[in-house]
This record gives structure tokens, sequence and C-alpha cells, in this order.
């Protein structure tokens, strides 16, 4: 295992409705056996009008592709030209869906 490196991690912050948080912690190598993985932690806090949801995992496998896509997927979000983006682990039993309305203004 690897010590994580400083500030390898991304954040989205709308205070106090939504925050999100996610950290690399570390990697396992598994000596030319199979590609490693690359785990980390997930935090993130909901606020609705009914109430809070808030959650923490640690060890989530994520694929370093799987950040690239989300990051152009959230670009397009931004230009008004994709409505909606998507962070899945492996496995997909973390999903985080962010929508919108792309022609709202």
């Amino acid at each position: 295992m690897t010590n994580r490196p400083e500030g390898a991690e991304l954040m989205i912050n709308y205070d106090p409705v939504f925050h999100l948080r996610i950290a690399f912690a570390s990697m396992r190598d598994y000596a030319g056996i199979g590609l490693p993985e690359y785990l980390f932690e997930v935090e993130y806090h909901l606020c609705h009008p009914t109430g809070t949801f808030g959650y923490f995992g640690s060890d989530l496998c994520f694929d370093p592709k799987s950040f690239a896509q989300f990051s152009q997927e959230l670009r397009a979000m931004q230009q008004g030209v994709s409505p909606e983006a998507g962070l899945k682990n492996v496995g997909e039993m973390m999903v985080l869906q962010l929508s919108g309305n792309p022609s709202a203004s």
C-alpha cells in the first residue's frame, strides 16, 4: 500500500445543501499479477426539506478513468449540453448521479 498523496481529493460543496468529498486512501498493488486497485474515502451530506442524509465509506474502489469521465460530464452540464453527470465505483455499489435542467439559466 502507498500513502495518500497530499491534495488527491475531489470536493464539491454547495453548503449547506450538499457537500461531497472523495479522497484517495491507498493503492493495492498485486505485484504484476493484476491491475492495482485504487481505494478512496467517500463522504457526503445532503439536506432536504424533511431532514438530512449523510454517508461515509472507506476503501471504495474507483477506476481512475471514471473520474475523467465524471469531469467531462460535469463540464458538459456546466455548458448546458448535458442534463446529468455520474460517478460510479467499481461494481456500482456507490453511484453518484447529478441531474439538472440544461435549458434553465
